[in-house]
């Protein structure tokens, strides 16, 4: 059995911001498909805002990216504090055989 006893902030900052890039993609994405569905079904929504605006990917890509990168610093700190008083992580590592 392996502990993770501790995550460096800055690299798990960089990936977390990277995912929210992609979060951030498919929130846009599903929004559009969602906004496009309802003003199709039914003229009841006259203030919709556009499906798949440019406005709207770049307001998310940008958001996600702050978001994720300080969700990621912030957890990851959070996480070393804990995993000294209560323990880390367990993980099961088996190596892999090549082929």
């Amino acid at each position: 059995m392996k502990e993770v006893t501790y995550i460096d902030p800055v690299s798990a900052a960089k990936i977390t911001a990277l995912l929210g890039i992609l979060w951030a993609v498919l929130g846009w994405l599903f929004s559009g498909i969602v906004i496009t569905l309802l003003v199709q079904g039914a003229g009841a929504f006259p203030d919709v805002p556009p499906a798949f605006s440019l406005g709207g990917l770049l307001s998310g890509v940008i958001g996600g990216f702050i978001g994720g990168g300080l969700s990621g610093y912030l957890g990851s700190l959070v996480y070393n504090v804990l995993a000294r008083k209560f323990g880390g992580i367990i993980l099961e590592l088996q190596d892999q055989q090549s082929p």
